[in-house]
């Protein structure tokens, strides 16, 4: 696996969400999501790299 500098990304917007995924059911994933959904939104319109 390499890295985001390997890559050629020095920073990029993260939004972690609650593992395990596999073995649940729909509705307990879609809960996930919607949990993670305001920090993805926010990642999504409001991140700014510090370079």
């Amino acid at each position: 696996m390499s890295t985001l500098q390997e890559q050629g990304v020095s920073e990029m917007a993260l939004v972690i969400v609650e593992h395990p995924i596999a073995g649940h059911n729909l509705e307990a994933i879609r809960k996930k999501a919607d949990q993670a959904f305001p920090d993805i939104l926010k990642a999504a319109t409001e991140w700014q790299p510090t370079e």
